[in-house]
Order: C-alpha cells, then sequence, then structure tokens
C-alpha cells in the first residue's frame, strides 16, 4: 500500500555554481537570520570554518561533526533542538535521528553523493508543512572529489558503474534544464505533469544556446593533449595562455591554443562542469584527474551530433551567484507581529525547558500572525492548536496578538472554545439574563449556572421535556427558559 509519494511541496529547490562558495553561504543565511537550519559540508574543517564565520557575522552557529567529543555532539544536537535560528554546520554524521520540524532551510556547502543523499538531507527541512528553502553548491571540484571516492574505492567495476550512474543523476539534476522537481521525481519512478512552481528553474527558466561549437573546441584540445591533462591546462590552451607548463610541452603550437577567447577563464571552466554533468568526460584518477572522453561524446566532436549548454550557469560565472529569496512564512506586515510571537514562545520553551517547537510550530505562528484571533474560539481555529494548548498558552499568546490582556472566561466556557458549543453558549446566557426575573422583570430571580449552560449547549435539546432532564436545570427552569432556548438551539 502506498501511502504517500517522493513530492515534498512545501520545500523550494534550487542549486548554484560555486563562485566564492562562502560568501554564497553568508549571503543566503543572511537573508534568513534567526531562522534554523543546517549546512552540509564535506569536511570536518568546513564546518568549523563556517560555523566561525557566521558567529563573527551574528549569527547563531554550531559546528558538528564525527571527530568531535561524544559528550559535544550530544550537547550540539541538544542545542539545536531547543534553540530558536541556531545553524547547524555539519558533516552528513549529522542528520539520522534529528527530530526538530522547523527547519526552515538545508544548504549543501559541497555536492552530495547521489540524489538519495540530496533527497534525505533536503527532507529534513520543512517537516512541519511550512515552507522551506534548499540550496545546493556545485563546483568542478566537487566532481572531480566525488569521482576519486568512487574510482579510488575498494568496489567492483559494477558497483563503480553504478555509482558513476549515480553521480551522473545527480549532475543530471544539478545541470536540469526543466523544472527540477519533475527531473528529481522522475528519478524516483514518479511523473509530475506540470512544472512546480516552486524550484529556482520555474521561477527563473535558464536561457540555452548552442554548445556544439565550444563542446567540440574542449574535446579537441582534450585530444590534441593525448587525454593527459585537466580543466586548468586545457582552459589554458583554449585561452592561448603561454604558461610555462604550455610552452614546456609545446602546447602553445597546437592548433587550438587560444581558439576559445570567447569565453574567460570561469566560463571555460562552466562549459566543462557542463560537460561532466552530462558525461560527457570523465575525470581518470589513475592519469592524476586528466580527462577523458566518454562514448557519447564522440558524435558531437564528429559533428554528428549537436548540444545545448545553460547560458545562465556560463554568463554567471564571472559574477557572484544570486541570493534566492527566502519561502514566506508571513507577509512583510505581519513579520513584527510573527517575531513576538516567536519571542514569546522562546520564552515559554525556556522557562518549561523544552524546545520551541514542542509549544508551537513555526507554521502555528504564522497562521496566528495571518488570522490575528481576536478571541479563544478564533485563536482555537489555528492548526496545531488542542485542547491542552488552548488551555495552556491560548489567553498569552492572545495577549501578544490583541496588545491586551485576555478577558478571563468561566472553565465552562473555556472548554468549549473552538467548538459549536462556544458561540451556542454566549447566546444562551445573554438570553437567560434578559429573562433571569421573567418576561415582566417581576418574577423571582432565576439562572442556569454557567457549568448547566455547557450542558445544554453541548447536547443540544429539542424539547421542553429533554431541556428539563439536564442535570441542574429541572421544571422551573425549564418553564422560564425553554421557549427562547430552544428557539436559539434551533436557528443555529
Amino acid at each position: 500500500m502506498f501511502i504517500g509519494g517522493f513530492d515534498r511541496p512545501n520545500l523550494s529547490l534550487a542549486f548554484e555554481p560555486k563562485n566564492k562558495p562562502r560568501q554564497q553561504v553568508l549571503t543566503y543565511v543572511d537573508a534568513r537570520k534567526g531562522q534554523s537550519g543546517i549546512i552540509y559540508c564535506a569536511s570536518r574543517n568546513k564546518t568549523e570554518q563556517l560555523a566561525s564565520a557566521l558567529v563573527a557575522e551574528g549569527h547563531l552557529a554550531q559546528a558538528y561533526h564525527a571527530g568531535m567529543d561524544p559528550d559535544d555532539r550530544r550537547a550540539a544536537e541538544a542545542r539545536f533542538k531547543s534553540q530558536d535560528g541556531l545553524v547547524m554546520c555539519a558533516t552528513v554524521a549529522f542528520g539520522m535521528g534529528v527530530d526538530k520540524p522547523d527547519i526552515r532551510f538545508v544548504v549543501h556547502a559541497d555536492l552530495p553523493k547521489s540524489v538519495e543523499a540530496y533527497y534525505q538531507e533536503v527532507g529534513r527541512a520543512g517537516r512541519d508543512g511550512a515552507p522551506a528553502d534548499t540550496l545546493t553548491l556545485y563546483g568542478a571540484d566537487d566532481i572531480r572529489l566525488r569521482r576519486a571516492q568512487i574510482d579510488e574505492g575498494m568496489a567492483p567495476v559494477e558497483r563503480k558503474e553504478a555509482d558513476h550512474a549515480r553521480l551522473n543523476a545527480l549532475l543530471g539534476l544539478a545541470e536540469a534544464l526543466n523544472c527540477r522537481r519533475q527531473v528529481l521525481l522522475a528519478y524516483f519512478g514518479e511523473e509530475m505533469e506540470e512544472p512546480c512552481g516552486n524550484c529556482d528553474l520555474c521561477e527563473k527558466p535558464p536561457a540555452l544556446f548552442d554548445g556544439t561549437t565550444a563542446v567540440r573546441k574542449a574535446l579537441s584540445a582534450m585530444l590534441r593533449t593525448e587525454e593527459r591533462f585537466g580543466t586548468g591546462h586545457l582552459v589554458d590552451i583554449l585561452l592561448g595562455n603561454k604558461t610555462t607548463k604550455v610552452s614546456q610541452r609545446g602546447h602553445h603550437n597546437l592548433q587550438t591554443f587560444g581558439a576559445g577567447r570567447e569565453y574567460s577563464k570561469a566560463q571555460w571552466q562552466a562549459v566543462f562542469r557542463q560537460m561532466m554533468g552530462r558525461d560527457l568526460v570523465r575525470p581518470d584518477m589513475e592519469r592524476f584527474g586528466a580527462l577523458r572522453m566518454m562514448e557519447n561524446a564522440r558524435e558531437i566532436l564528429r559533428g554528428e551530433a549537436s548540444i545545448e549548454l545553460r547560458q545562465d550557469t556560463i554568463s554567471k560565472a564571472a559574477a557572484a551567484g544570486p541570493v534566492h529569496r527566502p519561502a514566506a512564512l508571513v507577509s512583510e506586515e505581519n513579520e513584527a507581529l510573527f517575531s513576538a510571537l516567536r519571542a514569546m514562545r522562546t520564552k515559554i520553551a525556556t522557562e518549561a525547558k523544552v524546545p520551541p517547537y514542542v509549544v508551537f510550530a513555526d507554521k502555528a505562528l504564522a497562521e496566528m500572525a495571518h488570522k490575528q484571533p481576536k478571541t479563544l474560539d478564533e485563536f482555537a481555529k489555528i492548526g496545531g492548536v488542542g485542547r491542552t494548548k488552548l488551555e495552556r498558552y491560548g489567553a498569552i499568546f492572545l495577549e501578544v496578538i490583541n496588545k491586551a490582556p485576555t478577558p478571563e472566561l468561566h472553565p465552562a466556557r473555556r472548554k468549549l472554545a473552538g467548538r459549536d458549543a462556544g458561540p451556542l453558549f454566549d447566546q444562551l446566557q445573554a438570553a437567560q439574563l434578559e429573562l433571569a426575573r421573567g418576561e415582566g422583570g417581576t418574577d423571582t430571580y432565576l439562572i442556569c449556572t454557567n457549568t448547566t449552560l455547557a450542558k445544554i449547549a453541548s447536547q443540544k435539546p429539542q424539547s421542553a421535556a429533554a431541556l428539563e432532564k439536564i442535570s441542574g436545570v429541572g421544571p422551573q427552569k425549564a418553564a422560564r427558559f425553554s421557549g427562547a432556548f430552544l428557539d436559539i438551539i434551533n436557528n443555529i
């Protein structure tokens, strides 16, 4: 039985080529200051460097990796769960068992190992169902590292080929030409008919261009140097840079020397990265990372096939990547109220020594800021507000929303908050006050207690006889109030 699919529509998906990656991460987190997030890094050292850089920028940040003392790791986990707005810079050692529903963003500062790893790690964001952001940075060095890890491993050839295929699928997701979610779901065997509208490629569809000539020049440079060099040396040849290495090998005499001056160094690196993403070339670890041509590139080299590349990754190669807009939990005009609600949540959670999301999830606070309930009845209709939380926190948060103390309700009435019986109780109470001394105002004073009114509102009797049988009513009260009460009950 399938009870769900792979789609997480509340997650915004984005990939970005690396260009000053530390600054890209800092800028991204700065736009989400005060939100809880995870930044996954490929090395232990990088987690500590990024955490220090974030702290220096005024963020709450914590490093986490397997090399830490076990007590320090447990303390870091506890801090992340209990503290609002903390950013965890971690290796993949952090994640399994993370029970925090209000993680608002996940950043991969380095390329993950596979689509499966990517999906599992970004899936730790937005488990409360509220909007959350994801960003993955990638570059040629990431691709070389992942290829090297596969090639240098002890796995049999068949396993290595499968691992390369999985990496190719991830690179295909990174260099996708259309809706990223459609590509991701297709990998898991699910079809999405329409673009998702919640990924970077839907937000701004990529510009494409005919990259056949550029790819042929790159492949030609590889073959004329006998597939013995990596991207850096090949780019120098294409740009016509007469470096010592180029001169010593006589590569300045090649026909391809200077044949690619229409692009900058960063742009040629973007071309080679897309070629690796399409599995046209692979670094050969037995030859110190030298690029070798794959079979599917030969048709392009011979002019028998063409290829489209993404213009945006070429154009952006010489400029810093964009700051992806944060997923909007609340509108701009409600941000101040949302912050005030979060501050109250933090205060309550700190005093109770529980994680903030145990009090209320971000999604519930966002709904409060949007709907701005005035009464306990309205507050009870906020998603995530149950009977216990209504009793415990309702009046407190209403005071923040309305900037005034919440009127005290009788316990019997408070129990009806959010139910149809609540407004009915109020109408019955108003009606009995008018009839407390009879229709003429001269009879003996007579009323039902709040507890009795709550029973009437809950049971909704349909006759005077049924009303009389309710505990606390009796013949005398039924005679005085039945007409008014039954009219109210029958007209709801």
